[in-house]
């Protein structure tokens, strides 16, 4: 479901970055699994949303260019 304002864009940006910050705790130990996630350990874990999230980052940076909204001084690469 997409925002539809100014307002939801920032609540799911800040929902977005509030679970990212409680991913940080995971880094204390790897090892132990997360029940929420079919017993999955936290690095698997992180495996998972790093890959989740590079796929919709690139989804927004194919979207930008095709809108023509890319920043030229960026070019094609990083």
């Amino acid at each position: 479901m997409s925002p539809t304002s100014e307002r939801e864009w920032l609540n799911a940006v800040n929902r977005f970055l509030k679970g990212l910050h409680a991913v940080e705790g995971f880094i204390d130990d790897l090892d132990t699994t997360v029940a929420a996630r079919q017993g999955r350990s936290r690095a698997e874990v992180i495996g998972m949303l790093v890959g989740h999230n590079s796929y919709h980052s690139g989804q927004i940076v194919f979207l930008r260019q095709i809108l023509g909204a890319w920043a030229p001084s960026f070019g094609d690469t990083w």
